[in-house]
């Protein structure tokens, strides 16, 4: 009985120490999990605040968007951080000309984070204006087949059909509605457009800009980034493959066809696109820009011919080649006209969506655009024809609705508009 009895209390005793290991590993557990609680809670407590002030932070950088856009910016506050009134955030707009276009970088950051963005901006095009020409009290002349879709405002002498290598005129039934007597002068272009390619001519917006020398290769910086300027005296470029915030430098450039750049300025006296040449571009020349047959220039590109810039003497030219397509701004300023002349020629197989501004014009081909001229100026293998034009199709209502031309002067429509994120 007594034997039954120690080991009755030794299996009483066994039960109560398991009972405490029991109770210790559940609270143990329980501790656990009560940490983990803890912890998640706190780690999601921070996630929200950090969630909370991205979001403020991307709230922030719209707005400094929408205020680089608004008639409220001033060019005193241009590269400045901005801070909030109601919070620790601060904004920064840095507003700058990449080729024709305006170019917008936004910052915005707190204490714990910084958020930027980028884009290029024009305006609106007119859907309703395709042509207008200064009016020297000359009648113009038109030959071969023209197509008009689009108010053209010519001269308040009138047109008269014309008989040019071969072709005579060749009249649609919408011509003569759309055809407007002028009484207008070629616009200025603004100050501000005039100096923003200045400045990037003199290498003014420069100073920021990492340097290096041109090479092939495949580089790409984000506009967010400050500027990569790569620079060459003169020469031949082929199997370069260059995308966004980079600038070529350079004299007297040829660009080979197996070249591929996207968003990518040139600042150069002369360049010239090889035959079959396909990219998105921003030239500033001051001599000429030429473009082989079959090359493709996509939106939004743009090419200012700025000949008060050249040091030499004659005429400067622009060359939108055979089978050229060309979408975006091109523009040819010669500031002075007694001193230096520019001229634009675009081919008869040729298409120009978007906007051109010349003060002397060879106009042929499909032009989506609104175009602004001093004077026309017939440019054919065998003569010079002052006050004609000839086999186009002016229609700029078929990109009116999708395309940003720059914002050069006093245009109908001056309503900003987004043209590349």
């Amino acid at each position: 009985m007594q034997k039954q009895e120690g080991k009755y209390l030794f299996i009483q005793l066994k039960v109560k120490g398991g009972a405490l290991y029991v109770a210790i590993i559940i609270s143990i557990v329980v501790g656990v999990l009560l940490s983990i609680f803890i912890l998640l809670s706190r780690l999601n407590q921070r996630q929200l605040i950090s969630f909370l002030q991205k979001t403020q932070l991307q709230i922030d950088l719209e707005s400094a968007m929408s205020m680089a856009q608004s008639s409220y910016y001033q060019v005193e506050q241009n590269g400045k951080w901005i801070k909030n009134t109601f919070n620790d955030d601060s904004m920064r707009i840095i507003k700058e000309y990449w080729g024709a276009y305006e170019l917008i970088t936004v910052e915005a950051k707190n204490r714990h984070q910084v958020i930027s963005s980028s884009a290029l901006f024009g305006v609106d095009m007119s859907k309703d204006t395709g042509l207008v020409v200064n009016d020297n009290g000359r009648p113009i002349g038109l030959s071969g087949n023209i197509v008009l879709k689009a108010n053209c405002y010519l001269t308040s002498a009138g047109v008269k059909p014309s008989f040019i290598e071969g072709r005579s005129y060749v009249s649609t039934p919408s011509n003569a509605g759309h055809i407007k007597g002028s009484g207008m002068e070629l616009f200025d272009l603004n100050k501000d457009f005039i100096q923003g390619v200045e400045d990037q001519w003199k290498g003014e917006s420069n100073i920021n800009d990492s340097s290096g020398i041109i090479d092939q290769g495949s580089i790409f910086i984000p506009f967010t980034k400050r500027a990569l300027m790569l620079s060459n005296q003169s020469g031949y470029l082929k199997g370069l493959n260059l995308s966004g915030h980079i600038k070529l430098i350079g004299k007297d450039l040829i660009i080979d066809s197996t070249c591929k750049l996207n968003d990518v300025l040139i600042i150069c006296n002369k360049v010239k696109f090889a035959n079959g040449f396909k990219g998105n571009v921003h030239v500033i020349a001051s001599d000429s820009v030429v473009c082989g047959k079959h090359c493709s220039f996509y939106f939004p590109s743009s090419f200012v011919l700025m000949g008060a810039l050249s040091s030499i003497n004659g005429m400067s030219q622009v060359e939108i080649g055979e089978d050229n397509l060309f979408e975006g701004g091109l523009i040819a300023y010669g500031g002075d006209a007694a001193l230096r002349k520019t001229f634009v020629k675009i081919q008869s197989t040729a298409k120009v969506c978007g906007f051109v501004y010349a003060p002397l014009l060879h106009l042929e081909g499909k032009i989506h655009a609104n175009v602004y001229a001093g004077k026309l100026l017939l440019k054919t293998p065998s003569a010079v024809y002052e006050n004609h034009f000839m086999s186009c199709e002016i229609d700029p209502a078929k990109y009116a609705g999708v395309l940003a031309i720059p914002r050069v002067g006093k245009l109908k429509s001056n309503r900003v508009k987004c043209a590349s994120y």
